[in-house]
């Protein structure tokens, strides 16, 4: 028996093996199945090693001896050996897991498709597919890869019948209609109903009817019911002429047409002032008296162009692009607008739904933001109904007027939406987000930050941007430009004339100046600048600096008008400026930490955060009150401290209330997150003066380890501006301004190279190793040279100098692969800080110098970031096995 289990060891790694070279030809279930045979084999020759001291060895052996000439010698077996056996198995699996995840070669449809998925397939389901008597359909992989995800283009209309359509308008319109299927009368068109307490009858028509027909649908109302009509509502469907209201028989008739009662559904007076005033009125920022329409430019953008042809795609006026799709009353094109940060995005779709309120378009604008929100956990109702709600509108009535024509959607960042880290969520938040867009008479613009998606691959699929005549839609992606020089001239018409002077002349030398001009040709940056131009170090602007500035400009303003306040006899602020500024600057790191860059945060998770900082603020952070009592000292007395707190930074600082969802805050800016999360990232690794708040700040928010927090690239930016800006080293000098960074951002960058870990750690550990195996060998192979002249001496002697040189070459083996692997776990734990890093650098480095600094190995984990070491290693242990098995086959 155990022998059986031997050959079918040995078989079944030889067929594993085989499939395994041969991966171009073979799936990884084939290679799965016997691969788990071979190891089942294994491990109950290990328990037979074990238990009857019969080992790989003594078998192989045993096999050998079969042969008439040969007669080797058998060892017993210890216990040392046993143990070897058992690690060897492990190694076994762990090296077919490796293959198994990262496998390289030939793939079935069934795992193709859920490779395009993002999704994993099983062991379990790969063993069961691996079977050999199954067939396996091989995948095309430019089929995969070109098949189109599945966003459910069909229509959503119901072509529902006219009668069915007046009862629903109508019972939108007033509650008082009570019509019901049981009251309708298919063959004289109409209902005969109550509303209040009157009998009415409501006849349902195509087109106009004539006097006598009118006259004798009165009658048949009049013998259904038990007293005369008082009135008779006619509801027309299509009709150019309209008919006034007038009396027949003694019988008040009412004319209502389509388009009237789609106009009844809602007052959206309300609505259309909100948006006036947030473009004319609404200061952008509290007390600086502008608003958009002070600020506003007209943005230029391009059309993108996904097949490459040679077209000009180039918009000069977007918004009076988007104004003409706006006035098509029928198209199968949405509109995808996109644009990176401060691009002008969420402005010109307020200005499109402005201008087509004031205009009077045919189509109302309904702007819904997508902060905060999971769309693919929601139905198209319950999304309604989360903006109306705020305007106290019917969310049924909203969706039919989307159904019939008369509202433009405006789904307004994408980017923000919550949880969408992983490529299937992404997908299916996009598909639910587009069901907008699946009636027929829909139209639908979205907008967001290009870089949400993963490639131009999957920004195609997921914005449906190919012009597909079998789809119901298709969107097309219009990416906003920079702005111009002369953009950005007019968008400082309301800005002071020294300041307006200056940045034109700055603007004049391009070659000198070009950071300065890529910053304000972004029109949120351009304000911004032009608000705090006197406050700048005019030497090193940057994205971050005029962030800075901007956020202790809104301090300040908040400053004064609390000091206002307390002149006036009203009880003066809570919180200091400096107290204020380290809840705000908490706040940032707990929006981020829970719910990453959607800039949203609800009340009670607000309140939470705010409470673990308050318990954790430093008393040093007071010295600005008046009394230069801690913060804590002074509400100790106060039964509503935390509650104190809370409205103080919540209505004192830069936050502002999210309007797109209850009880729910938001930075005013996104910037104002991401610059506030960059600086507590320097600060933090920096240690200087801030180093008691940002400490405080960590503990007080649980972040034993900064560099796992997720790092958005706009992040990632902001730090390296900051760093750029704080650091007065000679970058002439490339290979030590990479070690200061280093030094400074995560030593571990340079801990993990060559120099600092390959050299000594492993050469002491290979010492070791040499020491255990080497020494004991010789004495041994001394031992044997001069015991006996024994003809079989030389055989065991071979034997033991073949075990002993396979015992060195496997514990060189473990140990390389121990090293490597906890190189790699330690470079995933700073791989945040080694981005951050690399980019620092990059304005004066090279390739060359990064690999000088860090371990060459270390910029291809940057690269590839995929788990590969064992494959790496094992592969390598191949190669060395059949070299030297070709070379023993040569000598032989």
């Amino acid at each position: 028996m155990i022998y059986i289990l031997f050959f079918g060891f040995l078989i079944f790694l030889i067929l594993a093996f085989y499939i395994y070279i041969k991966r171009k030809k073979y799936t990884r279930e084939r290679y799965i199945f016997f691969a788990t045979l071979m190891l089942f084999n294994y491990f109950l020759l290990v328990v037979a090693h074990i238990l009857l001291d019969k080992s790989l060895i003594y078998l192989l052996i045993n096999t050998i001896n079969l042969f008439p000439t040969i007669e080797l010698p058998i060892q017993q077996t210890s216990w040392s050996d046993k143990m070897w056996s058992v690690l060897i198995g492990l190694i076994l699996i762990i090296y077919v897991y490796m293959v198994f995840t990262d496998w390289n070669g030939n793939r079935s449809k069934n795992d193709a498709l859920l490779k395009k998925q993002k999704r994993e397939l099983g062991l379990y389901k790969a063993f069961i597919d691996g079977m050999p008597f199954k067939k396996l359909e091989i995948a095309d992989v430019n089929e995969i890869e070109n098949k189109k995800k599945n966003l459910d283009l069909y229509s959503l209309d119901d072509n529902l019948s006219w009668h069915v359509e007046v009862k629903e308008l109508l019972t939108m319109t007033s509650k008082q209609f009570k019509l019901k299927d049981s009251e309708w009368f298919s063959e004289k068109r109409l209902y005969v109903s109550k509303y209040f307490s009157q009998d009415i009858g409501v006849v349902c028509a195509i087109d106009n009817l004539d006097d006598k027909e009118i006259s004798d649908k009165i009658d048949f109302v009049n013998n259904i019911i038990d007293s005369n009509l008082n009135k008779l509502i006619v509801a027309i469907k299509n009709s150019n002429i309209k008919i006034p209201n007038k009396e027949i028989k003694s019988v008040s008739v009412e004319y209502i047409y389509k388009d009237e009662m789609l106009s009844r559904l809602i007052d959206f007076e309300e609505y259309f002032e909100f948006i006036k005033s947030q473009f004319e009125d609404a200061e952008i920022s509290d007390g600086d008296k502008l608003t958009l329409s002070d600020i506003y430019v007209e943005s230029s953008g391009d059309k993108i162009d996904f097949n490459d042809n040679e077209e000009n795609n180039y918009l000069e006026n977007v918004e009076s692009y988007l104004l003409e799709w706006a006035r098509e009353e029928k198209s199968e094109k949405q509109i995808a607008l996109l644009g990176e940060y401060g691009q002008g995005k969420s402005v010109l779709s307020l200005k499109l739904a402005y201008e087509m309120i004031t205009k009077n378009y045919n189509r109302i604008p309904i702007i819904i933001e997508l902060r905060g929100k999971s769309p693919r956990n929601e139905d198209l109702p319950s999304i309604i109904a989360s903006w109306a709600i705020r305007f106290h509108f019917d969310p049924m009535a909203i969706q039919r007027l989307m159904q019939d024509g008369r509202l433009l959607i405006i789904l307004e960042g994408f980017d923000e939406l919550d949880m969408i880290g992983d490529a299937n969520r992404r997908f299916e938040h996009f598909k639910k987000l587009w069901e907008f867009a699946r009636y027929k008479k829909s139209k639908v613009m979205i907008t967001g930050r290009p870089n949400l998606f993963l490639d131009t691959t999957e920004m195609m699929e997921y914005l449906n941007a190919e012009n597909d005549s079998s789809d119901l839609f298709y969107s097309e992606a219009i990416h906003l430009r920079p702005f111009r020089e002369d953009q950005i001239i007019h968008g400082l018409r309301k800005t002071p004339d020294i300041t307006k002077n200056e940045i034109i002349k700055l603007l004049k030398d391009k070659d000198k100046n070009k950071g300065f001009i890529d910053l304000i040709s972004r029109p949120s940056t351009l304000y911004q600048v032009g608000l705090i131009w006197d406050k700048l170090d005019k030497e090193n602007l940057n994205s971050a600096s005029v962030i800075n500035e901007f956020i202790k400009h809104a301090y300040r303003r908040q400053e004064e008008k609390l000091r206002t306040i307390g002149k006036t006899g009203i009880e003066p602020p809570v919180l200091t400026s400096q107290e204020r500024e380290y809840f705000m600057l908490g706040v940032a790191v707990g929006i981020i930490q829970k719910n990453r860059y959607t800039n949203q945060i609800n009340k009670n998770d607000l309140k939470t955060i705010i409470s673990r900082l308050y318990s954790e603020i430093p008393e040093n952070l007071s010295k600005d009150h008046v009394e230069g009592k801690p913060l804590v000292e002074r509400l100790k007395f106060n039964s509503d401290s935390l509650d104190s707190v809370f409205n103080d930074v919540r209505t004192a600082g830069i936050l502002v209330r999210d309007l797109t969802k209850n009880d729910s805050f938001k930075f005013a800016h996104k910037s104002f997150l991401e610059f506030l999360f960059a600086w507590f990232f320097v600060e933090s690794k920096l240690q200087n003066k801030y180093q008691v708040s940002v400490n405080s700040i960590s503990k007080a928010l649980r972040i034993a380890y900064i560099d796992i927090l997720p790092y958005s690239d706009e992040v990632i930016n902001y730090i390296t501006n900051i760093l750029n800006y704080r650091s007065k080293i000679d970058k002439e000098k490339k290979i030590e301004s990479c070690q200061y960074y280093s030094d400074t951002i995560n030593p571990g960058i340079c801990g993990l190279s060559k120099t600092m870990f390959q050299k000594k750690a492993r050469g002491i550990i290979y010492f070791v190793l040499y020491t255990a195996f080497a020494i004991p060998s010789l004495i041994e192979i001394k031992k044997i040279i001069y015991e006996t002249n024994n003809p079989l001496t030389f055989n065991f002697f071979f034997q033991e100098i073949l075990s002993r040189f396979f015992y060195i070459f496997l514990g060189f083996m473990l140990i390389h692969q121990f090293i490597e692997f906890i190189k790699y776990i330690r470079f995933r734990k700073i791989k945040n800080s080694f981005k951050i890093w690399k980019r620092t650098c990059e304005n004066f480095c090279d390739e060359e110098t990064f690999e000088k600094v860090v371990d060459k190995k270390m910029m291809q984990y940057y690269k590839e970031e995929k788990f590969s070491v064992f494959i790496k290693i094992f592969q390598e242990f191949e190669e060395t096995l059949l070299s030297i098995l070709g070379s023993s086959r040569q000598k032989l």
